[in-house]
This record gives C-alpha cells, sequence and structure tokens, in this order.
C-alpha cells in the first residue's frame, strides 16, 4: 500500500543494472472491514495496484532478459467479483463487498493486459491460481482456513513453474492452476475491461511512475 516503498524497492532493483528472469506479484491481504488508502479501497491497492506500479517500473529490465517472465497470484475467487467486474466508478471500496475478489479480477486483467502488450517481445505475462493455501494471508480474518487448505509449498508450486521452468517458456496470457490451464470468468478474459483497467491503474500511480 506504500507506494513509496514500492518506488524505493524497484530503484533498489534497478541500481544493479541486470536484467529480471522473473518477477513474481504475490503480496496480497484479505480484510474484514473496509480500510482506504489515499481514498482508495486497500485490497484493491495492495493485491493490485502496488504490483502494477513495481512491474511498471521494471518493466524494462524484464523486458531485457532472456525470456523475462512476469507471475501474477491471483485466484479462483475472481468470478466472485461485484457483477460488471472491475468498479470503475467507485473504487473505494463503498456499495460493494466483495472485495478481495475484486482485487483478484483485477490481478487477472493486469496480466492479460500486459501479456497484450508484451506479445512481440521475449517476455510474457501469466495469473496463476495457488488454491486455497495456508500461508498468513487470513491473519486478518481469523485465520480461518479450511481442512483442505494447501500447504506453502504446493499452493508455491505452480507459481514458481512459471516462474522458472523451461517447461513454461514461451507461454503468454494464460491463467493456470496445477500446471495446466484453469477455468476463469468472462469477465476475466475480457480484453476492453483489461485495457481500461490499466489506463485507471496508470492515472492513479501516476506521481510514482
Amino acid at each position: 500500500a506504500d507506494f513509496d516503498s514500492v518506488v524505493a524497492a524497484s530503484d533498489t532493483i534497478r541500481a544493479l543494472g541486470v536484467p529480471l528472469d522473473a518477477v513474481v506479484c504475490n503480496a496480497g491481504v484479505v480484510l474484514d472491514a473496509l480500510e482506504q488508502v489515499r481514498g482508495l479501497e486497500k485490497t484493491f491497492v495492495v493485491n493490485h495496484l502496488g504490483h502494477y506500479l513495481l512491474v511498471r517500473r521494471l518493466l524494462d529490465r524484464i523486458t531485457a532478459a532472456s525470456q523475462g517472465r512476469v507471475v501474477v497470484l491471483g485466484s479462483a475467487d475472481e468470478r466472485n467479483a461485484p457483477p460488471g467486474g472491475i468498479q470503475f466508478d467507485d473504487l473505494t471500496g463503498g456499495g460493494w463487498e466483495a472485495r478481495y475478489a475484486h482485487s483478484k479480477l483485477a490481478n487477472g486483467l493486469f496480466s492479460l493486459e500486459l501479456a497484450r502488450r508484451l506479445a512481440g517481445t521475449r517476455a510474457t505475462s501469466n495469473c496463476v491460481s495457488p488454491g486455497h493455501t495456508r500461508t498468513n494471508i487470513l491473519r486478518n480474518v481469523g485465520n480461518g482456513y479450511r481442512s483442505d487448505a494447501r500447504s506453502v509449498q504446493q499452493g508455491a508450486a505452480t507459481p514458481c513453474w512459471l516462474a522458472g521452468s523451461p517447461a513454461a517458456a514461451g507461454l503468454n496470457g494464460g491463467f493456470w492452476r496445477d500446471f495446466a490451464p484453469a477455468a476463469q470468468s468472462d469477465a476475466q478474459r475480457d480484453p476492453a475491461m483489461a485495457a481500461r483497467l490499466w489506463t485507471v491503474s496508470e492515472t492513479l500511480v501516476r506521481e510514482w511512475l
């Protein structure tokens, strides 16, 4: 949620002067109450805008790699986003409650539009659902994990495969789970919504780009 921190991190990475083979966008929160950052709903800010900003600031380093890869952690919960998809007219979080699902839809759409923009380059972008994984993400909502929750190693397997496996070379614009294409909503496949989200996100973080 701290864009100045995202800028500082990207500046530190850029100062290394090396290409980036992979960037895995894995930061995320689940909140039990509405919180805002600079007037925007916090889950959307953390789960989407922070990643958007980081990748935008590092994109030239990613495309400089022999086959740079961006892996965005999404979720099958994107299907529970509010009707109509991204709530462009109200990103404050008021009036709708599927905040996590909304942010996960944003992850999928960001990855989709990034993949379109990377077409013709050596770099790729993919979104992946790790499944219900027993990380620390539910700490703000009582750590209510289901009995079938995956281990961290199980949840990390497909993201790591997409980020580093030779078998995943050249894969671009997909939504994955367990090393295979996964079902997703029509909204997450909507190229017009993805393009609009990119433009709106750029406007929201322009001061830090």
